[in-house]
């Protein structure tokens, strides 16, 4: 868990560094991700003494096969046995809480410092010579464009905890959650792409999340629950 969390603190500061920082925080968000899968969380409950090794059996090369009888399972036993977690299930919603996680994390720290010093906030635009050039580039003043930049990371915010609240449910096996959440897939994509080139970290892991939930085990797991 705590690997986890230095994955994601990481993977914000790679992206703060601008585009040399984006296949390094590529990187740390997918090793964030293959912590949690079936294989890892297997691996863990083992040594952790949550589950017991499995006992591999060697077969006996002299023996003759024998075709064992059918299992009998009463009805009642196989209404409570419940279908293991696809892998595609579990990547996508992985993927959707880790970035959203950090859009929420980057957003929300933003807005939070337009709030407590807009002054000084307004003052580092007015310095930084890119935003200099941005501010006369749309023909607006500093002012004008901390408070589009507010409005902006306040949507964001509120969009990223949508979108980690549909993760959380995808992952319960939540219709609705599965569908909200590849309806903000659709909304991530076109913004993503607009925020060039840092938003294409975004875009590649909302395409992702999307194909994960299309894949055939993903639909038919849904579809039983």
């Amino acid at each position: 868990m705590i690997l986890t969390v230095i994955c994601g603190l990481s993977s914000v500061l790679f992206l703060a560094g601008g585009l040399f920082g984006i296949l390094p925080a590529a990187f740390s968000i997918f090793c964030g991700i293959y912590l949690w899968t079936a294989e890892s969380r297997q691996w863990f409950a083992i040594k952790n003494g949550k589950m017991e090794a499995p006992v591999v059996v060697r077969p006996d090369p002299f023996s003759v096969p024998v075709a064992p009888p059918a299992p009998v399972v009463p009805v009642a036993q196989t209404a409570i046995v419940k279908a293991p977690r696809p892998q595609p299930v579990l990547a996508s919603g992985l993927i959707a809480l880790i970035m959203s996680a950090l859009v929420a994390f980057v957003s929300g720290g933003n807005a939070l410092f337009y709030i407590a010093a807009k002054s000084e906030y307004i003052r580092i635009l007015s310095d930084n010579p890119f935003m200099k050039d941005t501010v006369r580039q749309i023909g607006t003043t500093p002012t004008e464009l901390a408070r589009a930049m507010f409005i902006g990371c306040s949507i964001a915010v509120v969009l990223s905890l949508f979108a980690v609240a549909a993760a959380g449910a995808t992952l319960a096996r939540s219709r609705i959650g599965r569908i909200l959440l590849i309806v903000l897939t659709f909304i991530t994509v076109p913004v993503s792409v607009a925020a060039f080139p840092l938003g294409l970290v975004w875009t590649a892991g909302a395409i992702a999340t999307l194909v994960l939930l299309r894949r055939p085990e993903s639909r038919a797991w849904f579809d039983k629950s």
